[in-house]
């Protein structure tokens, strides 16, 4: 489906994106005897790794996350009902415009 035609929002200044980016590219982490337990450049990885594993570990959550990335998030229903006095009425309008 995609965005609207003329839709800019993807080009937008995105600052906080950006930086997260930047920081998974470089951060490497270090245990408490300064030994490398995650390479510059493999965070990102190590995050999705723990999330995969607490999906497996049965937290549901993760697993609802896991699936809403997946497969994107399910289609929410919307319910509307009227008084019986006052029920709802809907009407569609069609209109025809011709080409100039």
């Amino acid at each position: 489906m995609g965005a609207p035609v003329g839709n800019t929002n993807a080009t937008k200044n995105k600052p906080y994106h950006d930086a997260l980016r930047r920081v998974l590219a470089q951060l490497e982490i270090k245990n408490e005897k300064g030994e490398v337990i995650v390479p510059a450049g493999e965070a990102l990885r190590a995050i999705v790794e723990g999330h995969v594993r607490a999906a497996i570990s049965g937290d549901i959550q993760a697993i609802k996350e896991l699936r809403d990335t997946t497969d994107g998030k399910p289609a929410q229903q919307v319910q509307l009902s009227g008084d019986e006095d006052r029920p709802l009425v809907h009407k569609i309008v069609r209109e025809v415009i011709e080409p100039k």
